[in-house]
């Protein structure tokens, strides 16, 4: 039932468990929860009439029931056929459907009018009932990394999310990026130099580092075999079929913009190469 805005699953009733007593999957339940397309009439209906009686709601709360609490989370993407923003989607659906909560998956296309209206069928209509956002960022230490978050915050202000840039100098935003209070944004953007990936991935995501992530039991057990693995067509394998669908699900957090880096080269030297990693690779390198 709905009470005061807030939506009340009685039991705690999931779609994971909605799914196992009708021996449906979970993809089915979510999207006729979700009135998404892709379930079958009658399917849908035996889904909706179940969650009826067992008392599980969900959908869009209105406007007036935005001051509470309600477990539907809204997704805004800007392009959902970019495959990382599609595996991302899927990822934080499926596990948000297994604690409870709905998922309504908003594709903007970068237009900024669309995106106000998505907040508005969200029931946040111009940001209100959302939190202040704020933005950390470093000055002195990076170039321009200030006016990057001015640009984000004032998209985000364009579509009325209530934000702001709160610029810091070098020492006390590392104060804030390795204490163990959470905040919503920050300017974060070193990486180790290198193509390996173990390196980039622990520099986050091992215990205590950058981003105060504690991985589970699971996801260290993954990390521990990737990192002792010798065999290079293995540790692909558990890289891509293991580690990071484990490291999406639990989603530490999301990265929102990569800076880059632009240098000269003469147009007489050819083969040179740049990584992602800021290392130049000069194997090929050959100078006419």
């Amino acid at each position: 039932m709905s009470k005061g805005g807030r939506f009340v699953n009685k039991g705690k009733h999931t779609v994971s468990s909605i799914a196992d007593a009708l021996g449906v999957s979970r993809a089915s339940v979510s999207r006729a929860l979700n009135n998404s397309p892709g379930v079958g009439t009658e399917l849908r209906k035996q889904i909706l009439e179940y969650a009826e009686q067992i008392g599980y709601k969900t959908g869009i709360p209105s406007p007036e029931a935005t001051t509470t609490k309600s477990n539907v989370i809204g997704l805004v993407f800007g392009d959902i056929q970019n495959p990382f923003y599609s595996d991302l989607a899927y990822h934080v659906q499926k596990t948000l459907n297994e604690h409870g909560y709905s998922v309504i998956i908003f594709n903007s296309e970068y237009d900024p009018e669309k995106a106000a209206e998505c907040l508005k069928e969200a029931g946040y209509e111009n940001g209100e009932g959302l939190p202040e956002l704020n933005i950390y960022t470093s000055v002195g230490f990076y170039p321009k990394t200030k006016e990057y978050y001015e640009y984000i915050a004032a998209c985000l202000q364009a579509v009325g999310i209530n934000c702001k840039v709160v610029p810091l100098d070098t020492s006390s935003w590392g104060d804030v990026l390795y204490e163990e209070t959470p905040c919503y944004m920050i300017d974060c953007g070193w990486q180790p130099s290198g193509i390996e990936p173990e390196l980039k991935l622990n520099s986050w995501y091992a215990a205590g580092r950058i981003s105060h992530y504690e991985p589970t039991a699971e996801l260290q057990d993954i990390m521990d075999r990737f990192a002792t693995e010798t065999d290079p067509d293995k540790r692909k394998q558990i890289l891509q079929d293991e580690y990071l669908p484990a490291l999406a699900e639990e989603m530490p957090d999301i990265p929102i913009i990569k800076s880059m880096t632009i240098f000269g080269v003469r147009s007489n030297v050819k083969g040179l190469e740049y990584t992602s990693g800021a290392d130049y690779i000069f194997t090929n390198v050959t100078k006419e």
